[in-house]
């Protein structure tokens, strides 16, 4: 035998009206209907009731009026499968049957239908659900919008960034004019100005051409000065310092400017500022050369190359090379000889030009 007692009731003396809290007696899944037992029981006593009709899930009527002390807030008991008769049995299968076509109904009109849609749960709850179609139509009414909303957007971006750009033109065209106006008045004072440096120019000209002259003659007479202090003995003395080879020799050009010539050759190449460049090693390493004279102010410009005694030894000059550096000085430069072979014994002939 199944029971019903969910919630509680109160009684009042006097009266068949029972009245129920959180109860759900209309449910026909439950099976309260009338003729059944309404049964209390308080403390030692146990009290049986029959149920004459149901009104709702809260109110149900007595067959007989209340003879008791009025009670609020107490327990009870339905006992809701007792043996039936065939009539009460086929009752009962067509409320069950007619509330499962309600919630089929329901269903299918969430499913296909519009609007909102009751269902009635098993325990009494009602709820209220949107159906499909519904949410769907109301789903692309916000697609809408939002795209109309976004295209306004769009629109008003536009129209802000064109009116920013007709200002930013105006602005631009305003001070196009303006700078033109600037550099009109600009130019015509430069040409004015121009005009009054010309006659200063020419003045200036004329004055640095005889200087020119002047100088180019002193340096002449410096160089010849100069070449007839030069001391012969000295002259061979600084040869043999750097190991001259051939003959090394000086000339005054027109112009006033002496060059120096001379073979000289240097020491063997040593294992000094190494580097490996493609797996091979070359070997870095520094000569200052003495020239045969002292230039009266200083070098101008030097040219070095490689000279060789014999086709022979021409095989080391595979992968060498030389460098000149001028430092200014008047008496010597500075040669630089990159090569891979130690040992190597570098001749190098050269012409350096000074005043």
């Amino acid at each position: 035998m199944s029971w019903y007692k969910t919630g509680t009731i109160n009684v009042t003396n006097g009266s068949n009206a029972v009245t129920g809290y959180n109860t759900k007696w209309t449910n026909p899944l439950i099976g309260v209907c009338s003729g059944q037992m309404l049964i209390l029981q308080t403390q030692n006593t146990i009290e049986i009731h029959e149920i004459a009709s149901i009104q709702s899930d809260t109110q149900l009527t007595l067959a007989k009026t209340y003879s008791g002390t009025s009670k609020t807030g107490i327990t009870y008991e339905i006992p809701t499968s007792p043996k039936v008769s065939i009539e009460a049995l086929a009752l009962r299968v067509s409320e069950m049957l007619n509330y499962y076509q309600i919630q089929l109904d329901a269903w299918q009109t969430i499913l296909t239908g519009d609007g909102d849609v009751t269902l009635t749960a098993p325990n009494g709850q009602v709820v209220t659900i949107r159906s499909q179609l519904s949410i769907s139509n109301e789903l692309v009414k916000l697609v809408e919008q939002s795209q109309s909303f976004a295209q306004s957007a769009r629109e008003s971006a536009t129209t802000a960034t064109n009116a920013s750009t007709s200002a930013s033109n105006s602005e631009n065209t305003a001070s196009s004019h303006a700078e033109s106006a600037r550099l009109s008045a600009t130019a015509s004072a430069n040409s004015a100005a121009q005009s009054r440096n010309s006659v200063v120019l020419a003045q200036q000209s004329e004055n640095n051409a005889k200087q020119s002259e002047q100088n180019a003659a002193k340096s002449a007479d410096d160089a010849r000065q100069h070449a007839s202090s030069i001391d012969p003995e000295q002259f061979i003395q600084k040869r043999e310092l750097n190991t001259m080879i051939g003959n090394p020799g000086f000339e005054i050009m027109p112009s006033g400017l002496i060059r120096q010539w001379g073979v000289v050759q240097l020491p063997a190449v040593g294992d000094y500022n190494s580097v490996v460049i493609d797996s091979i090693k070359y070997y870095t390493n520094y000569y200052r050369i003495l020239l045969p004279i002292a230039f009266p102010h200083h070098s101008d410009s030097v040219n070095v190359t490689f000279t060789c005694g014999t086709f022979s030894n021409q095989y080391t000059m595979f992968g060498i090379s030389a460098t000149a550096n001028l430092d200014g000085s008047p008496t010597s430069f500075t040669v630089a000889i990159l090569s891979s072979v130690l040992g190597y014994m570098p001749t190098i002939h050269y012409e350096i030009i000074g005043h």
